[in-house]
């Protein structure tokens, strides 16, 4: 499965990042471990995909 967000940096700039699950890899707490693969500011493409940014 792979997730996708926006977040901020420290600087202020928003960033939209895609993530997979490393399925069967939990952590202490049997939460999901999920790997980061992308990363960069956030583009209207992106922002539109999640609803953030108008049409």
């Amino acid at each position: 499965m792979q997730i996708i967000a926006a977040g901020y940096t420290a600087d202020g700039i928003m960033m939209e990042m895609i993530a997979q699950d490393a399925k069967p890899y939990t952590d202490a707490q049997g939460n999901p471990l999920r790997v980061l693969f992308h990363a960069m500011p956030a583009t209207k493409k992106f922002l539109r995909e999640l609803g953030i940014a108008e049409q």
